[in-house]
């Protein structure tokens, strides 16, 4: 009985474009091949490179000294933009839920407010390693002697 109304059935229904398997499997192999990509650009970066110091770079990119103090300008005031903007977002994100009593707008203001910090994170580390002329800085000397201000230290 099944079987007639499966013939009967199956011209008018046709499930597999439906279901869209085809799609799927499509999709299947475009992300296990970008997860490949990725995995191989991750063993490429992560092998050992010459450094290059500051001013190679900057002779080998023909930027004069203007343009770096330009650049390092730029950087600076889009650090503190982006960290002003961080902190009236989260203020926002304060407001929202205490006064609002509104925590769908105090979790989308807190996550701008993360986004801008981190951006202005990255133009400060930029800044830095602009300022201190030195390529590959750790976060570590960024914060102890870009951030917080700290002298190095000099062995004589």
């Amino acid at each position: 009985m099944f079987k007639r109304i499966g013939r009967f059935v199956k011209p008018f229904v046709d499930f597999r474009p439906w279901l869209g398997t085809e799609r799927i499997s499509e999709d299947t192999k475009t992300i296990s091949d970008a997860v490949k990509t990725l995995y191989d650009q991750q063993k490429i970066q992560s092998t050992p490179t010459a450094r290059e110091d500051f001013s190679a770079l900057c002779l080998r990119l023909g930027l004069s000294e203007h343009d770096v103090k330009k650049r390092q300008i730029f950087y600076l005031q889009t650090a503190i933009a982006c960290f002003v903007c961080a902190l009236l977002a989260l203020a926002y994100a304060i407001i929202m839920l205490t006064h609002a009593h509104s925590f769908p707008a105090m979790l989308i203001s807190f996550a701008i407010g993360a986004l801008l910090a981190a951006v202005s994170f990255r133009y400060h580390f930029w800044w830095y390693q602009l300022k201190s002329r030195r390529l590959g800085t750790s976060v570590h000397d960024w914060f102890h002697y870009g951030l917080l201000g700290k002298e190095k230290k000099t062995h004589a």
